[in-house]
């Protein structure tokens, strides 16, 4: 429940830095319900790569970029799902039979 101090600290906090990223969007839930916010969303999460603006940290990005890429994580992984999984002793077999050529190449044999 809500209560009138909190919903008004939640007023002045999104007046005064309004709600363009997730950071701000935790602060105000956190001011709105008196809680703070997760300790493991504020440390060390994982960066976002963005096509256009690089690696970007999650809580610096807005909520419908963090929509948009949530949704395409999920199209790639159903993608992933999708392709004939490669057995790991073919795929090391591949790796020594490479790293001999490439060695033969080299004159190390």
């Amino acid at each position: 429940m809500i209560n009138t101090n909190a919903a008004i600290k939640t007023g002045i906090y999104i007046k005064e830095n309004g709600l363009n990223t997730i950071k701000k969007l935790l602060e105000a839930e956190s001011l709105t319900y008196n809680k703070s916010v997760a300790s493991d969303l504020k440390s060390k999460l994982n960066k976002y790569q963005s096509t256009k603006q690089g690696k970007i940290n999650i809580l610096d990005m807005n909520l419908g970029h963090v929509i948009r890429a949530f949704s395409k994580l999920i199209e790639e992984n159903e993608k992933l799902k999708q392709k004939p999984k490669v057995k790991r002793v073919r795929y090391k077999e591949k790796v020594r039979e490479h790293l001999n050529k490439i060695s033969e190449l080299l004159g190390d044999k």
